[in-house]
């Protein structure tokens, strides 16, 4: 959110200094600023909007490696097969881990609060 905030600020004063100093210096750099708030406040909402869509098919692929992980245990795969199973568990956990993190920063509103409830597969 304070990513945001601070794009609509700098979208703010830009056009503040553009229309207060219209035929001197200062209005390039209002227009800097205009236009540089303005592009990313309007990336930060298309991110917004389309973030979590691609965080919850991650979650769903999490799951699934999970579920696939736990039926290979108990059966019969060959040391081929899990070793391909388990290179698939160590990527899973590694996007996790790295979600995990960026939910803890200022990235925190781009992530679903579902990614909290997922345990690292063991």
């Amino acid at each position: 959110m304070l990513i945001l905030a601070l794009c609509l600020v700098f979208l703010v004063v830009g056009v503040w200094i553009s229309c207060v100093y219209a035929d001197e210096a200062p209005w390039v750099a209002g227009m800097v600023l205009t236009i540089v708030g303005g592009f990313g406040f309007l990336f930060g909402l298309f991110l917004l909007a389309t973030n979590p869509i691609s965080i919850n098919a991650c979650i769903a692929a999490f799951q699934s490696t999970n579920d696939t992980y736990t039926a290979a245990r108990g059966s019969n795969y060959s040391d081929l097969e899990l070793a391909a199973i388990q290179t698939d568990v160590a990527e899973m956990n590694r996007w996790l881990a790295k979600t995990k993190y960026f939910n803890a920063t200022l990235f925190d509103i781009w992530i679903p609060d579902a990614i909290e409830n997922l345990e690292p597969i063991k």
